[in-house]
């Protein structure tokens, strides 16, 4: 491990906590923020941005978000080295690559990602439905939950191993029957890839073509994602 470069600090979305928890120094800090960011972008920067003036020293980030609708746009370095997965949605970071997500969603347009974390906190049309229920009745939960996954027309479910698969699949099954029984929605499952993860927790294996890396006193862009 001499010479290993090592990130000190994880600040990522709480729906990858399960992924990279495991693989981080449990000497070391890591952040979590609510998944609700992924609906209020213009909020992600800010919030970010204050773990990051937090820190008294200068050191390593990980950033566990990709582009997100530009959440992460704006975010500076400061006196840190910011590392950011090159991908414009968390989904691709769980399947492996930027293109693997690319080249599923084309295939199979109109799908519907389930993972671990979207699961862990209940962040799905079956769960947000009867959230809805309990505060506004029935009637308004059908048209919102109408207007917002009507169009999906695949549901996927993702794991890194058939062992994990398995562990999710039960509990899948509530939402993959809620959305069948009102848009008729097919149902698939995939294994994805962790290498991509595992990567970003080791900035030594990274390359400039799946992540982003920031020196001190500089910037994210838009562009960065989109070269």
């Amino acid at each position: 491990m001499s010479g290993e470069i090592q990130p000190v600090v994880v600040i990522g979305c709480r729906m990858l906590e399960p992924l990279l928890a495991p693989l981080q120094d449990p000497a070391r800090p890591a952040v979590f923020l609510d998944f609700g960011l992924h609906e209020r972008p213009t909020e992600m920067t800010p919030a970010l941005q204050e773990r990051l003036d937090a820190l008294s020293e200068p050191t390593m980030v990980v950033i566990g978000y990709g582009l997100c609708g530009n959440g992460v746009v704006g975010l500076s370095a400061g006196q840190h080295t910011l590392v950011l997965p090159k991908v414009h949605d968390c989904v691709a970071m769980v399947m492996g690559s930027h293109e693997a997500y690319v080249d599923d969603f084309r295939s199979n347009p109109g799908t519907y990602y389930l993972t671990r974390g979207w699961l862990d906190i209940g962040e799905d049309p079956f769960h947000e439905y009867e959230r809805i229920v309990e505060r506004r009745g029935s009637e308004f939960a059908e048209r919102v939950i109408n207007s917002l996954y009507g169009n999906y027309r695949r549901l996927c479910l993702l794991a890194f191993s058939a062992e994990e698969m398995e562990e999710l699949r039960p509990r899948a099954a509530p939402i993959v029957e809620f959305c069948r029984a009102r848009w008729g929605i097919s149902y698939d499952e995939m294994i994805g890839d962790p290498s991509f993860i595992e990567s970003l927790m080791r900035p030594e294996k990274q390359d400039g073509s799946m992540f982003l890396r920031i020196p001190p006193g500089g910037e994210v862009t838009q562009e960065m994602f989109l070269e």
